[in-house]
Parts: C-alpha cells; structure tokens; sequence
C-alpha cells in the first residue's frame, strides 16, 4: 500500500482543510482523477491523484484540517495484493473510533455514534463547555439542543445531529474540546452488525457517524459523503463546501436565492452567480420581487439580520424581504435604515414608526449611534438640531453633559446624596469566565508575561478643530501618519527568534468594548483608505461584533492597535500590547486648559495620547518620535 501525503499547496502554506471528498473508501480511481476539495488560506483547490489504484483509506472528514506533509490517502497501486491483515492495520492506526475506544476504556460497550466538535465559527480551534443541557442516559430529539459552547465570540447552543439516547459525555462545564474531538455519543438504537473473527470492516467504509458529525445541524447518516449544511451567524443556511467556493470566487451569499430544501444555498448556485459582484436588482428571481413588494411580516430572518435590525429600531415586519426565498437579508435591514434616513418611501407600509433606534421620531447616522452607545447613552435623551432633525454627535456630547450634572444636581443644590442605582444585576457568587472574555484573559496574561511593556505620554492641542470633525477618524489619521514618520512602531516581534518585520501596511486593530468582552477588529490595509472609507470600514465592523457575524479572519493580522478608552473615563494609560505587534496607542478623554498665547490666556481643547511599546523591538527614540508625529498630526487645523 502507498500513502500519499498532502503537499504544499501554496507558499510556504503549514495546512489546508478538507471541504469534501470526491471519491470514497472502496473507489477505484484512475491517475489524474480529482480526489478532494482542499480550502487554503487563498483558495479552494482539488488535488487529483498521483497514482491509478483503489482507495483503502481517508485519512479526514470534511472540515478536518490536514497538516502539510501529514497523510491524506492511502492507496492500493494497480495489482498491487493486500492480505486482511495488512488493510486492518491500515484502518486501525489512524480510525477515530479505536482513539474513542481507547479514552472511553475497553470494557465499554459500543457507545454508538460519535459527534465530534464542529468548527463554531471561520477556523476556531475550540471551544469551552459552559453547561450540559442533557445529561448521560436522557433521550434527545435530533435537532434538540444539547450543550453550551464557548468560543472567541459567542456563547452558542449546539443541537443534536440525530435522535437516540445519550451514552457519553466527553468533558464537563468548563472543559476545553479541540474542533473536531469528541463531544458527545448518541446510542440511536439500530443493532451493531454481528461479525465474526475472520470477518474485518466492509472494505472501503468509513464509519457513517464520522463522515456526518462534523457540522452543526441537521445530519444525514449513510455511507456516502454528503454536503452538510447549517445555519451560519449570517443567517444563511449552507455548508461548508459552498462557504469556501463562495469566498474563493468573492461571491456574497447573502445575494443568492438558495435552491436547496429550506432556501439552502448550493453549490450549484454558487457556479451559477457572476464572480465577485453583488446581484443588482435584475437579478434577484422574480419570485423575490414579488415578496419584496408585499408586507414583510412573517418573512423569514436569519440572527444577523434580525440582530441588525433590532439595534437599529426596525420592526422586522416592516422589511421588504428580497433575501433567499423571500428571506430578509443584511442588506434588506441596510436599505430600509437607509430609506428612513434620507425621508425616502418605505419598502412596505407599516404601523407608521419612523425611528432608527429605540424610541420613536429618532434619526441619526449609524456613526452617531455608535458614538452614543460607546459613552452608554440613551439616544432618545439627545435632542435634535441637526439635518431633518437628525440628532448629531453634538447632541450626545450635550445630552451626556446634561445627564452627569443631573446625577449631581441634587448634591449641589443642598439636597440630600442619592446614591445611583446598580446598572444591572449581579449574583455575588465565582463565575467562570467564557467566550470572548476567558481568550481575552489568556491573552492579556500571555501578553504580561512576553512582553517588556514601556509607555510614553502628551498631549495634543486640538482647539484648532472644525466644529463637528469626526475624532476617532483624526485619531486614525494621526496614527497612519506617525507609521510614515517613524516605521519602525508598526511592526511584529517574534521573542523566540529575535526577529523583527516592520510592515509595509498599516493594519489598523481597533479596541471596541461590548457586554460580551473586549473586541479588537482589525482594518487591513487602513494606510491605503480615505478618511470615510477608514470611518465607514469602522462602523461595518461595529455592527458586526453587535449582531455576532464579526469573523476570526477580521479581528487577526493587526500592526498596531488604538485605544480610545477616553470615551467612557480616564486620560492616560499603560494598555498592553499584544505579541507580536510592538505597540498600542491609547487615547483620553478630552479636556479644557488654559494656553499663553502671545499676550492672552486661552482655553484650549486637549487630547491625552498614551503609547505602549516593546522596549525589546523598539528604542525610546523610535517610540518618541512616533508619539511626536502623532502630536503634530492631531494639532493640525485641518
């Protein structure tokens, strides 16, 4: 027998995952032919086989990632003889079902199917156990949820793929599971085979629940390799192999109607759509438009869409659903928000809310929104005075004055201390962390203990602004410009082998908190963009982490990272930096002082500027002139 190793199929690429077989356990396949789809971190590949023969062994399920130069295949050549043994032992050294035996204990009887781990998001390497919502023994209904998963962005409830009784457990709340490694085995009730000593596995077979347990969702059990689909932070119902041919081709999902049981999206419709553009209106079947042109209510709504619309005010029912099979997309949610904004028509008649938000008669861009839920402020507490009677950023500086000095109002006019009530309910007993705050306490510590964190602080006089200049974009602009002046900040460290790779790109992370934990989203190539572009690519990534589409891929690949702590309290800081980036800069809150200028005393508006570096990449002079080019950008008056 030969085996054939997976190769690099890229530069220098460590791996590539599996996005479905083409040939089966038992095939006969002829030299040339397509084996398997392989998703890179560029694009989705088929490798056909080297040699003419029969397949005795698939070392990998669909979603498995396979090291490069690990085993994929093992082979039969043409001719070539194999006794019993020798395709036993083949089985044997890398079938999933021995590794359960053998963690499960060998006097345990056959547990059933095994449901491994599926990847709950874009290529996260595990996830945490929260709570078990069954326990060893229960019977559960196939789609019935089962457990509480952690991941790096949500707390997510995983369902059971078929309907049985549970016979095993493979860890406990607060147990980390690898994707891919066992979770749970479901006893469905059908009788093992009988075989006989002599007898060995059906040549060519791999185990049914191996092939089908890999993906959140409905699971369909057989003997041969089926496209398995769930239901994704999107909204979108499709599976894993569609997804990759979906990014390989730069096709937006959310544009096709999907053909498939449930508005499934396919492969087919996949091949079939126009690469990388957006479906126009033309385009979209007719039977959609027709939905669009009736009343939303009832249409159905993914998670994102409707976490979207919640955020803006948008009563789903009010949408002209154009999505897949009269579903409302994302970007059903955008248009209508956008309609309201501009005073336009309606898609459809509704009860007659105008509102963006909560609270009826508000209007404001999403950037105002932003800023006002970034300072905690209510946006019904902000009166309007600008454009249409939109409320502007100027009205929630105004509105969160008002609300600090009526916290004190009482105080100051001799009446008696009231103290503020508690913003939301706690238990008093010891939580474990999970989700997006149990990676960012890994992180921190991990970055505590790597890093030979040193920081620099001043101020910049920005009294010199326009009224109304959008300050997080001067921030960004400052921080791009000080990149130029001194290079030497926006760059990576590797401790271990003393190597530093100072980036032509700026790869800006920006720190966003929310009540799932701290976010750090990263906007590539942010040297490259214009200041509304940089804002716009900022707010898409916003509204991503508030309706859980954010993607793994979008919050890694930083060069340095902003701060703007100031929003909420404090001036300078020492934030930590994360390996392998060299720095992170934190901005305060803004504040009043008195400026001699010339002759006369004037007050001016100030912005605090921290900026924490890597003493063992960079040197104090680097650091401060990068600091100082930051100053200078932001006293510009223009």
């Amino acid at each position: 027998m030969t085996d054939f190793k997976l190769p690099d199929l890229g530069e220098g690429l460590p791996d590539a995952e599996i996005v479905q077989w083409l040939v089966a356990e038992g095939d006969r396949i002829e030299e040339g032919q397509p084996m398997v789809e392989m998703s890179t971190a560029k694009a989705v590949v088929e490798i056909p086989s080297p040699y003419t023969g029969t397949v005795v062994k698939l070392h990998g399920g669909p979603g498995e990632v396979i090291d490069t130069g690990a085993v994929l295949i093992t082979f039969a050549l043409e001719g070539e003889e194999i006794t019993a043994s020798e395709k036993a032992e083949v089985l044997s050294t890398s079938d999933r079902q021995d590794e359960l035996a053998e963690s499960a204990g060998t006097d345990e009887p056959d547990l059933g199917e095994v449901f491994l781990l599926p990847d709950l998001g874009e290529g996260l390497p595990d996830a945490e156990i929260v709570q078990w919502l069954v326990a060893e023994g229960d019977a559960v209904e196939e789609g019935q949820d089962m457990v509480e998963m952690s991941t790096a962005k949500a707390v997510v409830e995983v369902p059971a793929p078929f309907t049985g009784t549970v016979s095993k457990l493979f860890g406990q709340a607060g147990d980390v599971i690898q994707t891919g490694k066992p979770l749970v085995a479901i006893a469905t009730g059908a009788a093992p085979k009988a075989k006989t000593d002599t007898e060995s596995e059906p040549q060519g077979k791999q185990k049914a629940s191996e092939k089908a347990a890999s993906v959140v969702g409905a699971m369909e059990v057989g003997d041969q390799i089926k496209a398995e689909s769930t239901i994704g932070a999107d909204g979108i119902k499709t599976g894993a192999a569609v997804r990759a041919l979906a990014r390989k081709r730069q096709i937006d999902l959310g544009t096709l109607a999907g053909t498939g049981p449930d508005g499934e999206v396919t492969l087919a419709d996949v091949r079939a759509a126009p690469d990388g553009r957006t479906a126009t209106a033309s385009e979209v079947p007719q039977a959609q438009r027709q939905a669009a042109g009736k009343a939303g209510t009832g249409a159905p709504i993914g998670p994102a869409a409707r976490s979207l619309a919640g955020s803006l005010g948008i009563d789903p029912s009010d949408i002209a659903p154009t999505g897949p099979r009269g579903s409302v997309s994302k970007q059903d949610v955008l248009e209508t928000a956008r309609s309201r904004m501009s005073g336009g028509a309606r898609p459809v008649q509704s009860s007659g809310d105008a509102s963006l938000a909560a609270g009826k008669g508000i209007k404001a861009a999403p950037k105002v929104r932003a800023y006002a839920r970034d300072l905690g402020l209510d946006i019904r507490a902000a009166r309007a005075s600008g454009p249409q009677g939109s409320v502007t950023t100027g009205d929630v500086d105004v509105a969160l004055k008002a609300a600090n000095e009526a916290l004190l109002g009482d105080f100051r006019a001799g009446g008696a201390y009231k103290r503020p009530e508690r913003a939301y309910e706690v238990s008093g007993r010891a939580e474990r962390l999970v989700g997006p705050r149990r990676v960012m306490s890994q992180a921190m510590a991990k970055a505590s203990s790597e890093v030979c964190h040193t920081s620099l602080f001043d101020q910049a006089d920005i009294a010199g602004w326009a009224e109304g200049s959008d300050i997080t974009g001067r921030i960004m602009r400052a921080v791009i410009a000080a990149s130029m002046v001194e290079p030497a900040i926006n760059a990576w460290f590797d401790g271990k082998s003393l190597e530093k790779t100072i980036h032509q790109e700026v790869h800006l992370g920006v720190a966003v908190d929310s009540p799932k934990g701290l976010f750090v989203p990263v906007i590539k190539n942010a040297d490259s963009l214009a200041p509304d572009d940089l804002r716009a690519e900022l707010n898409r990534l916003r509204t991503a982490i508030a309706d859980g589409s954010i993607k793994a891929a979008e919050m890694s690949g930083g060069t340095l990272t902003l701060s703007n702590f100031g929003m909420i309290a404090g001036r300078f800081a020492t934030p930590i930096v994360m390996p392998p980036e060299v720095a992170i800069i934190g901005i305060g809150g803004l504040f009043n002082q008195l400026v001699l200028v010339g002759e006369y005393v004037e007050e001016h508006r100030h912005m605090p500027v921290s900026l924490t570096f890597d003493h063992r990449a960079a040197t104090g002079g680097e650091a401060a002139r990068f600091l100082a080019a930051m100053i200078v950008d932001l006293s510009l008056n223009f």
